[in-house]
């Protein structure tokens, strides 16, 4: 299909005669093409100031076919001096940027099962994957007038489709074998490598770049975590025979990678609130996943979940927590303890990590100061299920103060119990929660 980029180009010249040029072309390129021009034209692209080339770059246009009757204008006697062009951001609107990458991506999502890998839908998919890749990477591909800005701006919706084509290219090929579940019964159910790939190198690319990992949000984040933790778990992946096996171990690697690598270079209160998210609210396992699916998963959140703690406590410049959006924390935790309020036999790693957190806060921050953002956050109709947990998990100092010091400190040696009372208390307790971190983390799952 002819690019509508191209053709923006060729209407500049040719104008309405432009369809006499290029032959036969599917409708839908057609569609593309025209509101690509109809862009152009509220751009004034047909009216470029002299020296200004609308298309950033500074290559002369290509002729018309031989034979055809050009409407470009004769070259001029003498060579004219060619301004720096604007930047990028200048000449297309943001807008342009969902309908060049989002429209294909949404496209490639809605397509039938299995995947049509010679379509113009999967072709122009995948290949606005690559640009997402470049972006990312620091260079500007020339056929579409986007730069990094731009990319930042739409970070989380980025993140979004992209993590839906991840999980795409799980199930969108043949079937290869019984291990390809065809739920739909199209014959379909496969893995895509290639797109897969793609998807992956594109999402690693995104969180290699400091100003866009500061925009991500709890809810994209979720997302893609929910498909690269629960892909890791995918019984065709750990097969030693089969069509997969020879590039498994890389793609667990690299699931496993972008896992710990997005959940530590997005914004704390994300990770932890992504985390949160889905400790609480239980993953459903696809046809493919292993058995214990659910005990797995859990194990694999609450290990991210505590390597993401231990970089707050141990890897920060200054006091743990200061830097970090405590009340979207607070939601997270208050959405948590309203669905496990309290601790039950199947929800002691979940309770753990939620209690675990608290008590940081507490440590770092101080209870009533915890208390009080609950409070002005929430209210204390709506903040009840956390204020709930901090009166029962992280009891006042004092409240079981007694006069003698051998019952103290009994009660301080018991396992959150403690009031964190003295200084001294404070630091030997703040030592042993580091070294639990330190013990129940590791750079795998």
């Amino acid at each position: 299909a002819t690019p509508p980029y191209c053709m923006v180009s060729a209407h500049m010249y040719l104008g309405p005669d432009l369809y006499s040029f290029v032959g036969d072309i599917s409708s839908k390129s057609k569609d593309l093409s025209e509101a690509r021009i109809k862009v152009a034209g509220k751009q004034d692209m047909r009216s470029p100031s002299p020296g200004h080339n609308p298309l950033n770059t500074n290559q002369e246009p290509a002729p018309p076919q031989a034979g055809a009757k050009s409407r470009m204008a004769p070259p001029p006697a003498r060579p004219v001096p060619v301004e720096s062009p604007p930047p990028v951001s200048e000449a297309v609107s943001t807008a342009s940027f969902g309908d060049e990458i989002l429209v294909r991506l949404d496209a490639l999502l809605a397509a039938n099962h299995p995947l049509d890998k010679n379509s113009d839908v999967y072709l122009e998919g995948k290949d606005v994957i690559k640009v997402v890749h470049s972006l990312a990477s620091g260079a500007e591909p020339t056929q579409f007038a986007f730069n990094r800005s731009t990319l930042v701006s739409h970070a989380n919706a980025v993140i979004s489709k992209l993590s839906a084509c991840l999980n795409l290219s799980f199930i969108c090929a043949e079937a290869q074998g019984e291990s390809d579940v065809d739920v739909a019964g199209v014959g379909a159910g496969g893995i895509d490598v290639q797109l897969l790939s793609v998807c992956l190198a594109a999402l690693m690319a995104l969180f290699r770049l400091p100003e866009l990992c500061r925009e991500v949000k709890p809810p994209p984040l979720r997302d893609m975590l929910a498909c690269t933790c629960s892909r890791l778990l995918d019984d065709r992946l750990a097969a030693t025979r089969g069509p997969y096996a020879a590039t498994a171990a890389q793609v667990i690697k690299a699931l496993n990678k972008i896992s710990i690598q997005s959940a530590i270079q997005a914004p704390r209160s994300s990770s932890l609130s992504a985390l949160l998210y889905l400790l609480a609210h239980p993953v459903t396992p696809s046809p493919q996943s292993s058995p214990k699916f659910a005990t797995k998963i859990t194990t694999i959140f609450s290990k991210l979940f505590n390597r993401i703690l231990t970089e707050e406590i141990e890897n920060v410049t200054g006091t743990p927590f200061a830097q970090v959006g405590l009340a979207t924390i607070m939601y997270a935790l208050n959405d948590f303890f309203s669905v496990y309020p309290k601790r039950e036999k199947g929800n002691e790693p979940q309770m753990e990590a939620a209690v675990g957190l608290l008590k940081r806060l507490v440590l770092h921050i101080g209870r009533e100061q915890v208390m009080g953002i609950v409070t002005n956050t929430l209210g204390t109709t709506q903040g009840k299920p956390l204020l709930g947990a901090i009166a029962k998990e992280v009891p006042a100092e004092g409240r079981h103060r007694q006069t003698s010091q051998e019952t103290l400190d009994r009660q301080q040696s018991v396992s959150g119990s403690d009031a964190f009372g003295s200084d001294a208390t404070k630091q030997e307790r703040l030592a042993q929660l580091k070294l639990k971190l330190r013990n129940s983390q590791d750079d795998t799952f």
